[in-house]
């Protein structure tokens, strides 16, 4: 029983922050989702969860409680049963999401996250974790554990935690000394961040053989990520304009708000034809579908070629399979993503 109130049920999960339950909640006698955040010390009384109480937004998971049990803040919200987007992300492997999907879901994350900066409230740790999705197909932000009150006058607050995976620069800079500041703008870049990553099935840096949390900070801090369109090819050069902007390292260059964000990207148009990748040939580097509006629907290779330096990009009609000229090209391997971005151009 958790603060006299919530009988455990089962463990849903442990991440870096704390232990996820689902529990009975004996006063109002329903199944909830409570998270007790072990990792991060109580600021105070926790005086954000009188404010974490007021979120109500079509796009934020429902949260039912925040409060102190032995001196260990927890969270309650209703149970996700639809699944967050990580989950989403890890069943798909190396092959993408849907780009109209994650444009929509990143709209939905910023209209929940906007709700919370109307009342001062960042929420510090917008990742595919932290996602969740209702039974239309809607991105709901929840895990308010780690949010910070700004308290006017004040534009910035010294956050009790973030993920290096969508932590913003700024963040990242003062995790070990001085301590890290972040602001309304650090949210706006974990956004950006986070559609990165549902795009690009990885976090912007790549933080590969690097498992020290300080460690991945210093890369966040220190390096430029790679250009979406370098690790996604078929990602729409407007939406990767977008989500670059979202995540530029400088504060100011960003979109001043969550709002405007959404705006962006609710105002890019569609392209002819729409292109996923789907790695349907194990023995390729990568593949690619790519359907046109009208139906018709390509599917693009990228092979390895005769020489370790070399790449072929071979393009076909599905259903026919008939090999299409302007799609097929010898490249240099370094530059392959040029290389497909070139060949999705000329199929339309």
């Amino acid at each position: 029983m958790i603060a006299g109130r919530y009988r455990v049920v089962r463990g849903l999960g442990k991440g870096a922050f704390g232990e996820v339950y689902e529990v009975y909640d004996t006063f109002e006698n329903d199944t909830v989702a409570l998270k007790l955040f072990t990792a991060i010390p109580p600021t105070g009384a926790w005086a954000e969860a009188q404010y974490l109480r007021q979120l109500a937004d079509p796009h934020i998971l429902p949260i039912r409680n925040a409060d102190l049990a032995s001196g260990v803040p927890y969270l309650v919200t209703e149970v996700a049963v639809h699944g967050s987007l990580d989950k989403r992300l890890a069943a798909a492997g190396r092959c993408s999401l849907d780009v109209d999907d994650v444009v929509r879901w990143t709209r939905h994350a910023c209209y929940g996250v906007a709700r919370a900066h109307d009342l001062r409230l960042l929420h510090n740790d917008i990742k595919p974790e932290n996602l969740f999705l209702n039974g239309q197909g809607e991105a709901l932000v929840g895990d308010f554990g780690l949010a910070a009150l700004i308290t006017p006058p004040a534009t910035s607050v010294i956050p009790p935690g973030a993920s290096p995976e969508t932590a913003a620069p700024e963040v990242a800079a003062g995790w070990v000394t001085p301590p890290p500041e972040a602001s309304f703008l650090s949210d706006v870049y974990s956004l950006g961040a986070t559609a990165f990553y549902l795009l690009a099935s990885r976090p912007p840096h790549d933080f590969t053989g690097v498992a020290d949390a300080a460690a991945k900070m210093a890369i966040v801090a220190n390096q430029s990520p790679p250009r979406l369109r370098d690790i996604a090819p078929h990602v729409p050069q407007p939406v990767a304009r977008v989500v670059e902007k979202a995540i530029e390292r400088r504060p100011g260059d960003r979109f001043p708000s969550a709002l405007e964000l959404a705006a962006a990207l609710g105002t890019l148009s569609k392209p002819t034809r729409k292109w996923q990748r789907t790695d349907e040939h194990s023995g390729h580097i990568a593949c690619w579908r790519g359907v046109a509006a009208h139906g018709g629907a390509y599917l693009l290779c990228l092979e390895q070629g005769a020489r370790p330096s070399k790449c072929v990009i071979t393009s076909v009609q599905v259903g026919s399979g008939r090999r299409v000229t302007r799609g097929c090209r010898a490249a240099l391997l370094r530059t392959w993503p040029r290389a497909v971005r070139s060949v999705m151009q000329a199929l339309g």
